[in-house]
C-alpha cells in the first residue's frame, strides 16, 4: 500500500516540477536583454 500511495506521489510531485519548469523556460523566454544586464551585474 505505501508504495502505491508513494508513486501516486511522485507522479503528482513530478507534475508540479515539469509545470514549474515549462513556466520558467516561458518566462526566460519572454526576458528582455534588461534582465540579463541586472543578472550580470548581481553576479559580479
Amino acid at each position: 500500500m505505501e508504495l502505491i500511495s508513494m508513486s501516486e506521489n511522485f507522479e503528482k510531485d513530478m507534475r508540479k516540477i515539469t509545470k514549474r519548469i515549462k513556466e520558467r523556460k516561458s518566462i526566460n523566454a519572454n526576458k528582455s536583454k534588461k534582465t540579463t544586464k541586472r543578472n550580470r551585474t548581481e553576479n559580479l
